[in-house]
């Protein structure tokens, strides 16, 4: 198309041998800047290229103001129909004034198909709605925008924000009940746009909205509901005043296009992410399945073996040299029984008594005793940063200790030549929840990292890092260490995830429920 507008200015002979394309743009311009200016010029040319009668000429043309007619209405911008020379099209300030409102339009559409595009290129949530916030700021002039996100297991619609957003640390920690009894449950749960003013939907303003109100620093709010394949995923919430309801108003297609849209995008990221969990806990339950079996099957044959190689015994002089080579077999047979025993935990921790433990009280006390006797003789550093802010957790403090040594002997033989040992704990930001308006508080969540500045992990082994018989040890390690250790996080309701780099290093992190259970 571009190369084809080069010659909408050439001579008509010239143009009766060019190819279609450039033809139709040479036609479709005479047509649109002639046709009432100077008629039989027009249709002239459209008969010499194309053959087209004076009567076909009348009919594209109407069918085209038609189509263009429907384009400005859809921006709403109201242009008179003309198809006649003595009918004029808006002049003066009237015709300024439609193109003006046009361009806006158009630029605003750009601007808007720009933020979905971006929207498409993200992958996590902060992102998402970032992009969002930014795209309503450029485009509508929004202040202030919050998102409340719907979660289903715990019927709740819960304040998310970006973490650089200004007030993200306030709206994050805020939760609101589903229950229909406020403006953004309603506009969530019957689809449609409410607003606090009572023009579009909405009806009695709740304590909740009218404290979410307050935060916005507007004098009422319009929510848009958030949807993916007809599912809710949450509700976006704009600060406007009265007299500025009406500009958005003639925007509600447009802002709920670009609110699905941002649900889509989250929708899809959740459950790309789940699908990850999904996979990574199924391959987790077969190698479990397989070590109970395993457990069950190898017992009897070793104990049965043992009593055979006992009776020998018996059978023997007391010096006989034979004696010596059972006592090896029966301590290879041992050796089979502690491997199995390892299995039988990576297969079912045991998790005895769950209490409220300081984390990093039982931390202090028993990283001392590892200092002195497996770090400080590899020449290893311990870093410790123990938030004194941390809560208690509801855990079972063995099974806590024993994940935390594995880790650190695991970074200790990563580093023979020694190097550091980084481990942290601190509250997860915004994941403990207040109800607004009466103040109850929702248990958040708790963080233990363990990093070390040693060599990394392979890239081909970081996607089975947790499965069994992946070791990165060598011969006579077994690789069951860190499937234990993520099967006994889960067992406590927690999740452990790995980053590692060549260059920087390993970082385990282990999220842990403050109460017993992720409610």
């Amino acid at each position: 198309v571009a190369d084809a507008v080069l010659y909408h200015h050439e001579p008509v002979d010239k143009i009766l041998h060019a190819l279609p394309l450039v033809k139709i743009v040479y036609v479709a311009n005479i047509l649109c800047v002639k046709y009432d200016e100077d008629r039989q010029a027009a249709l002239k040319a459209a008969k010499a290229v194309f053959g087209f009668t004076p009567s076909h000429v009348e009919h594209i043309v109407l069918e085209c103001r038609e189509e263009t007619n429907d384009v400005a209405l859809a921006f709403n911008i109201p242009i008179e129909l003309s198809v006649s020379a003595d009918k004029s099209e808006p002049s003066g300030q009237e015709g300024n004034k439609y193109q003006k409102d046009l361009l806006g339009e158009v630029k605003n559409f750009s601007l808007l198909y720009g933020t979905v595009q971006n929207l498409l290129n993200v992958d996590c949530r902060d992102s998402i709605l970032k992009i969002v916030e930014q795209g309503l700021q450029i485009l509508f002039d929004v202040t202030r925008t919050f998102f409340f996100l719907h979660k289903p297991e715990k019927d709740l619609l819960v304040g998310s924000l970006p973490e650089e957003s200004y007030y993200a640390e306030l709206i994050n920690n805020l939760a609101i009940p589903f229950d229909n009894k406020n403006l953004l449950a309603r506009s969530l749960s019957k689809r449609i746009v409410v607003d606090s003013f009572g023009y579009l939907a909405g009806g009695t303003k709740s304590i909740a909205d009218e404290q979410i109100i307050h935060l916005l620093g507007t004098e009422g709010m319009m929510c848009f509901p958030m949807l993916a394949r007809k599912k809710p995923v949450g509700v976006m919430v704009i600060g406007i005043d009265d007299s500025m309801f009406r500009q958005f108003s003639d925007q509600i297609k447009v802002l709920r296009m670009l609110a699905n849209q941002a649900a889509m995008c989250i929708h899809v990221d959740e459950a790309r992410r789940n699908q990850a969990r999904r996979i990574q806990s199924e391959r987790m339950e077969a190698s479990s399945t397989i070590a109970r079996q395993i457990v069950h099957e190898v017992n009897n044959p070793l104990g049965i073996i043992k009593n055979y190689i006992k009776i020998i015994g018996l059978k023997l002089p007391e010096n006989h040299p034979v004696r010596n080579e059972l006592r090896i077999i029966t301590e290879e047979v041992d050796r089979v029984g502690q491997i199995v025993k390892q299995l039988s935990f990576f297969a079912r921790p045991e998790v005895k008594k769950l209490e409220p433990v300081d984390i990093n009280i039982l931390f202090s006390d028993f990283l001392k005793i590892i200092k002195k006797s497996i770090l400080e003789p590899s020449k290893i550093n311990l870093h410790l940063k123990l938030d004194s802010s941390l809560p208690k957790i509801v855990t079972e403090k063995n099974c806590l200790k024993q994940v935390l040594i594995n880790l650190i002997k695991n970074a200790a033989e990563a580093m023979p030549d020694g190097g550091n040992i980084y481990v942290e704990t601190k509250p997860v930001s915004f994941s403990g929840k207040i109800f607004i308006g009466d103040k109850r508080k929702i248990p958040g969540e708790i963080e233990i990292t363990v990093g070390d500045d040693g060599p990394g992990i392979p890239d081909n082994r970081k996607l089975r890092l947790f499965e069994p018989y992946n070791s990165l040890k060598g011969e006579g390690h077994f690789g069951i260490g860190l499937s234990i250790i993520y099967n006994t996080v889960k067992e406590l309701n927690g999740v452990i995830t790995c980053e590692s780099n060549k260059d920087t290093g390993t970082i385990f992190k282990i999220v842990l429920p403050v109460s017993a259970s992720r409610k």
